[in-house]
């Protein structure tokens, strides 16, 4: 698995370099309607929580006021509940399909096979079931870990083992032919094998450190451009960190 390290720098070469780069714009537009959607939701969407923040002010007034009007507004914030919350959901599922499309995608040109719909699905299904699995995790180490060590025991262990799993499952979820042959081939890669991403891990953490050291030391740019070179170095990172992965799991019997 040494060898997987150097390996990975191959996605520089000329002969694979378009490909990469191709990696690169995906997840530029993957990040770009993230934040757009993310946006959208602060701006169109949290608004419509309003009644939320003044539910106390809004109890505190309705001793005095008459049964109809009392009617009136209870029918107003229920109405209010539920359409936050169909936004809250569609926003939710947006972002699934964004990530989804565009990060099978980017496994598919690594590996060099069709992304199609069934291969789609597959990848959404695993993503929601990670997703559901990270929740409770988060909500474990809130509940049970003390709390000196919840930011480190989150940062280094969970996050970690979190971003292994959603890359080994998107991974299963492309090269495989069916919903079991995925699940085989995940629970093989992502448990199974899991010792075999150690080291790997280990040296994408290091080449992050170096990464953000290169950023501070170009921070006295202007903060658009600052930002801008951040996020383009990040994504090439992250497209890295993804070939390298692509290495060790081709080298998974």
């Amino acid at each position: 698995m040494n060898s997987a390290f150097v390996e990975s720098f191959s996605c520089f070469r000329k002969k694979n370099i378009k490909t990469f780069v191709q990696t690169v714009l995906f997840d530029f537009l993957y990040y770009l309607i993230f934040f757009v959607l993310l946006f959208m939701f602060k701006w169109y969407v949290w608004p419509k929580a309003s009644f939320m923040m003044e539910a106390k002010i809004l109890l505190e007034g309705m001793n005095n006021m008459p049964m109809a009007q009392l009617a009136a507004m209870a029918s107003e914030i229920n109405t209010s509940m539920y359409f936050f919350g169909f936004l809250l959901v569609s926003m939710l599922i947006l972002q699934l399909i964004n990530y989804t499309f565009f990060k099978g995608l980017i496994w598919t040109r690594i590996f060099k096979i069709k992304y199609d719909i069934k291969s789609f699905l597959r990848v959404a299904l695993f993503n929601v079931i990670i997703s559901v699995f990270f929740m409770g995790a988060l909500y474990f180490v809130a509940w049970f870990v003390i709390g000196e060590v919840q930011l480190v025991f989150s940062l280094f262990i969970l996050l970690p083992f979190f971003i292994h799993l959603f890359n080994t499952s998107s991974v299963a979820a492309v090269t495989a032919k069916s919903l079991g042959g995925a699940f085989k081939r995940f629970f093989k890669t992502a448990f199974a094998r899991i010792y075999l991403f150690i080291l790997p891990f280990f040296l994408i953490l290091i080449l992050l450190f170096v990464l953000i050291q290169i950023m501070i030391f170009i921070r006295f740019l202007p903060g658009t451009l600052y930002f801008f070179l951040y996020l383009i170095f990040f994504i090439i990172y992250m497209c890295w960190m993804k070939c390298y992965i692509g290495v060790v799991l081709r080298k998974i019997k």
